[in-house]
């Protein structure tokens, strides 16, 4: 998601239009705002993990993580 929001981004600000032009007229960059949004609520995932290695839940609307859901991963 977030790779989108910037790739996105970057498709609309390049400057040589490699594939034409794709800048709408009302565009005052939302999806940099949008990808700096969403990275920011992804932040606490990172944070205190000891690896670097993010924790697979973190609730985005309250910027917490859920440590304390099972991890669970059935394989068939």
């Amino acid at each position: 998601m977030l790779g989108g929001l910037l790739s996105a981004h970057m498709l609309i600000i390049d400057k040589e239009q490699p594939f034409g032009d794709l800048t709408p007229d009302f565009y005052d960059n939302e999806l940099l705002y949008l990808a700096h949004d969403l990275a920011s609520r992804l932040m606490p995932a990172f944070e205190g993990t000891g690896t670097g290695i993010p924790y697979p839940r973190v609730s985005l609307p309250l910027f917490e993580v859920r440590v304390h859901i099972p991890h669970v991963c059935v394989v068939i």
